[in-house]
């Protein structure tokens, strides 16, 4: 499916029956890392949040399937507009924004520019920085100086080269631990992840913005995780609303964390998911939380 030119797709339905009646779930729109890459690295784990939500995937512009565009559009504020005309488009309202890595820079800036239109945020590995310092000594430690310095020379000088010696030294330790180099994503599109480093995100600095976001916050880390480690979530945290996010930090998992300990994480977007079920329900039912089926 289509909506501007952006590709998405749909599991799941918004509502279901319920008694002699009909209760509305929670829709949740998946964004992927990148920037540059597809919502297939979703699939198939993140389908079995269908059973407590409609699950929207999407392919941010200029990844995947959607249209390429041109670099006016690989900016945070262009994907966060993009996402509100899918939204529009489908008629959700306050939907629930599950980001991972990258993708958590979008869910944030959506709900920093759109307070009460916003049901939940979750937040996988997430960061609201552009300055990863922090994780050059993390490469190091798993991979060697040689891995360190990859690290430092991609995200200080982005460029083909640094990239390619980026992922050849540093990719393979995204779990927190070495494991065997993978093939880059076949959806990735390097225009787009390197315009992207190289503009905005050394400036980039969230931080000071979250005391906006006005929705829950489910945030989760991974103990392991070299690029965004637990420092990062906390950080997040830090910077919203006391008590609108709750941090949990996976300690069997690196930066993906969804991969790798799948069972626990997901168990805690199960819990959320439930939660925010439930005021789904009440906000558009009353207390009931059904809609009672049309008689004639």
């Amino acid at each position: 499916m289509y909506i501007d030119r952006l590709y998405l797709d749909v599991e799941g339905p918004s509502l279901v029956a319920h008694g002699t009646g009909w209760r509305e779930r929670p829709t949740v729109v998946l964004l992927h890392g990148g920037p540059g890459a597809d919502h297939t690295v979703f699939k198939p784990r993140m389908s079995a949040l269908s059973r407590w939500a409609q699950v929207i995937y999407l392919d941010q512009r200029g990844g995947g399937r959607s249209a390429r565009g041109t670099a006016i559009d690989w900016n945070l504020q262009s994907w966060a507009n993009d996402l509100a005309t899918v939204c529009r488009t489908l008629g959700i309202e306050r939907p629930i924004l599950l980001g991972q890595s990258f993708g958590t820079l979008v869910a944030m800036r959506y709900a920093v520019d759109r307070p009460g239109q916003v049901g939940g945020l979750i937040l996988a590995s997430p960061y609201a920085t552009g300055d990863f310092s922090s994780s050059y000594p993390l490469f190091a430690k798993l991979g060697g100086d040689a891995a360190g310095r990859a690290a430092r020379r991609f995200w200080t000088k982005p460029g083909a080269a640094t990239l390619a010696e980026y992922r050849r030294r540093c990719a393979p330790l995204y779990p927190g631990r070495p494991a065997p180099a993978r093939p880059a994503l076949k959806g990735m599109n390097d225009d787009v992840l390197l315009h992207y480093a190289r503009t905005e995100h050394p400036e980039l600095d969230l931080r000071g913005e979250l005391h906006r976001v006005d929705c829950p916050t489910l945030v989760l880390a991974g103990r392991r995780d070299p690029l965004t480690p637990p420092s990062h979530a906390h950080a997040i945290a830090t910077a919203m609303r006391p008590s609108i996010a709750a941090v949990h930090v996976i300690p069997e998992a690196g930066h993906h964390v969804f991969a790798e300990a799948p069972r626990t994480s997901l168990r805690l977007v199960r819990d959320f998911l439930e939660d925010r079920a439930q005021v789904c329900a009440h906000r558009s039912t009353g207390p009931a939380g059904i809609r009672a089926a049309h008689q004639p």
